[in-house]
């Protein structure tokens, strides 16, 4: 995900790296937006907090695809 210069504490899972919206995957985009300089200590938790709403934006999603899946 990111260069090998930067300390990554988690792993992020592969839905959460292809979610997309309008299209784009969201974290690959924001990513690509900010490729030729270091990020910064708030860029850095920018992104954890965007990948913490992404995965409770997909436990939603499943929540509300079990709701509609009911008969």
């Amino acid at each position: 995900l990111l260069n090998q210069e930067l300390t990554w504490p988690e792993p992020v899972e592969e839905a959460v790296w292809q979610f997309r919206i309008g299209g784009y995957a969201v974290l690959r985009r924001w990513l690509q937006q900010r490729r030729h300089r270091t990020l910064t200590c708030a860029d850095q938790q920018h992104l954890q907090r965007m990948i913490q709403g992404i995965r409770a934006t997909l436990r939603q999603m499943e929540v509300i695809d079990q709701i509609t899946a009911r008969p």
